[in-house]
C-alpha cells in the first residue's frame, strides 16, 4: 500500500516512494525537518494525485481492486493529466478471469469460520 512507507536516502532526504526519488518530489530532510510534517506533506501530495483518475477508471468495476494502479504508471513527465495505467488491460483480464475463483475461496473461508 502506497501510504505505508517512505524513502530515506543516505543523506536524510525523504521521498514519498522509491519510484519518485526526484528533486521535485522531495519532501524534506530527516535531519532538518519535523518528521510528522514530512509525512503529512507526503500524504497530502499523494492523496490528491491518487484520486485524480481518468473517466474510464471512475466507471470501472475493478476500481476497488486496482485503485487506478500505481501513480508511476499513470503520470508521465510530458503530460500533466492522469492517464489509465498501461497495465489496465492486463488488470481487467486478470480480475475478470480470477474473480469467480476468489469468490469461491472467500465463501469456503466463511464456511470454516
Amino acid at each position: 500500500k502506497c501510504a505505508n512507507y517512505i524513502v530515506v536516502e543516505w543523506n536524510g532526504d525523504i521521498y514519498p516512494c522509491d519510484f519518485f526519488v526526484y528533486e521535485k518530489y522531495k519532501l524534506g530532510n530527516i535531519l532538518h525537518n519535523n518528521f510528522t510534517e514530512l509525512i503529512e506533506k507526503r500524504n497530502a501530495i499523494f492523496a490528491f494525485q491518487k484520486e485524480q483518475l481518468p473517466q474510464d477508471c471512475s466507471e470501472c468495476e475493478w476500481k476497488k481492486l486496482c485503485f487506478g494502479g500505481c501513480l508511476k504508471d499513470r503520470f508521465f513527465p510530458d503530460n500533466p493529466h492522469p492517464e489509465k495505467t498501461y497495465f489496465c488491460e492486463g488488470y481487467t483480464n486478470f480480475f475478470s478471469y480470477t474473480n469467480k475463483y476468489f469468490q469461491l475461496q472467500a465463501n469456503n473461508l466463511k464456511k470454516r469460520i
